[in-house]
Order: structure tokens, then sequence, then C-alpha cells
């Protein structure tokens, strides 16, 4: 059993060996089918995250959860989450099916229910799993949904006073447990290409 933590940060190229992961695996290989990997990783920078790369190959489950209101399951989504201008410990959940609000108090319940659904089932195999869980499904009295919207404020807060993005890339990947995709200017390649 081997257990790679936080991947995004090893070396790509380690002493000139290869990749840390590949080199990992390789160790394994006198184990055949009793070898176990497993990647508890943070996503980092969109189109550079090793773990991401991995997270592709498999067949993708997301947590889905019961609305209280209509039953129907979903997987949590930040985008779906609801609060008046100012007041972000008043946040909640928007059913992506009934549209009704759902408050932080019936977490618990929803997750006791939830199941692990996979988005790409022709992909399903055995061997090579991938599970993406963000913090909106941290148990009730743990991080609150108004604490995340607080931090997504500040976030933004952030930005458009300073033109940093360190809280936005640091709430987007471990909040959201997404890739940030960097901003930046895009090169003048045609003027480039043509000399």
């Amino acid at each position: 059993f081997l257990t790679a933590d936080e991947i995004d940060a090893y070396p790509r190229n380690l002493d000139k060996e290869g990749s840390p992961l590949t080199l990992a695996e390789k160790r394994q290989a006198t184990y055949g089918n009793q070898a176990k990997l497993y990647i508890p990783s943070t996503r980092t920078v969109e189109k550079a995250s090793a773990v991401w790369a991995e997270f592709e190959l498999t067949d993708q489950r997301y947590y889905h959860v019961p609305c209280p209101h209509c039953g129907v399951p979903q997987a949590l989504d930040f985008k779906r989450m609801r609060w008046p201008e100012g007041k972000p410990e008043e946040a909640k959940y928007e059913c992506e099916h009934c549209f009704e609000l759902i408050e932080e108090r019936f977490k618990d319940r929803m997750l006791m229910a939830g199941e692990w659904i996979s988005s790409i089932p022709e992909r399903r195999n055995d061997y090579i799993i991938g599970y993406h869980l963000s913090s909106l499904y941290s148990p009730y009295g743990w991080l609150s949904w108004g604490k995340i919207a607080r931090e997504y404020e500040a976030a933004l807060k952030e930005q458009a006073e300073s033109q940093e993005d360190n809280k936005m890339r640091a709430f987007t990947n471990t909040v959201l447990g997404l890739t940030y995709a960097t901003s930046g200017e895009r090169p003048a390649w045609k003027k480039i290409y043509d000399q």
C-alpha cells in the first residue's frame, strides 16, 4: 500500500530519474494486482496539476446527496450557493431540480443518504477509481456554508482591491477542490508567428 500525498508539490523530474509518482508505482510492481496506490491530493493550477491528470484517468466519482425538499440526488456545486449580499452567514444551497433553498441544518441527513456516482460510467474500472469532494460536504458544525461564503467574499475583495489572486487561488484549490485557472496577458501569437 502506497500513499502519495499532495503530488502537485512533487518535482516533475526527481534527480533526473523521472516522475516521482511513476518511480513510486514502479516500486510496487513486485506486488502485481495486490498493490494499492492512494493519491489524496489537492489540485493546484489548471493544465499543470498532476493530481488532476490522475483524476482524468478515472471514472470521476462525485458524492450525490438528496435534496430534503424533492429527494432528487445531486453533487454539491458552489455555483448553487445563495446568500443575501453582504450576509454570507445566511448562505443556503439551491437545489438544481426543485430550486428550493436548502438550509445547512439538513446537511448531516443528506450526507447519510448520499452515494458516490460515476460521471463517466463507461470508464468504470475496479483498478482505477477517482473521487472528488469539496468542503461544501463538511458535516454540520464543521466548516459551515456561511464560512465558505465569507472566504469567497474575502477572495473577491482581494482581487478587486489589489489585483492579487492569492486568496481566490487558495479558496479554489482547498475549499472547492478544483484547479485554479491563472490569468494573464495573452501573447500576441500572430505577430510572433509572422516574424
